[in-house]
């Protein structure tokens, strides 16, 4: 596996969390388990545009990554 799909991959795994933690945060009435989805949500969202700047180099810079 290449390190451009090995990178596509992780931010697309990255971008489903975030979307799971926020649905688990919509789903909770409690206050503090909310907050902690919407922390993690915010933390998975972080990451994720880490990897997409990430991504977007290696395909630059690497042309043999984007297969």
């Amino acid at each position: 596996m290449t390190t451009g799909t090995k990178l596509k991959k992780a931010y697309a795994a990255v971008e489903s969390l975030a979307g799971e933690m926020k649905l688990f945060a919509q789903d909770t009435d409690n206050p503090e388990a909310k907050k902690m989805y919407e922390n993690l949500a915010n933390t998975m969202e972080f990451a994720a545009g880490q990897l997409k700047k990430r991504l977007a180099f290696v395909l630059e810079e690497e042309p043999q990554y984007r297969k």
